[in-house]
């Protein structure tokens, strides 16, 4: 069974900028994969540069209020 997950025109819009702000900070990519996971608190975004290989990680600790996301790349 397929959910029908329809989205309004103002999250759509909200989705793309945010989508255009991942893609600025990447020098616009002509391809990128985004992969979110979250585990005791802790959330984990991975984008990857399809075009060069390279991946970066956006951790952060939603349980600690003081908290800033933190981007490392990968190996």
């Amino acid at each position: 069974m397929t959910d029908d997950h329809s989205v309004s025109a103002d999250q759509a819009a909200r989705l793309q900028e945010a989508i255009d702000t991942i893609a600025q900070v990447f020098d616009h990519p002509s391809s990128l994969s985004v992969r979110y996971t979250t585990a005791d608190g802790i959330k984990r975004t991975t984008f990857e540069l399809n075009a060069t290989d390279e991946s970066f990680e956006v951790t952060y600790d939603g349980g600690d209020e003081t908290a800033e996301p933190q981007l490392s790349r990968l190996d």
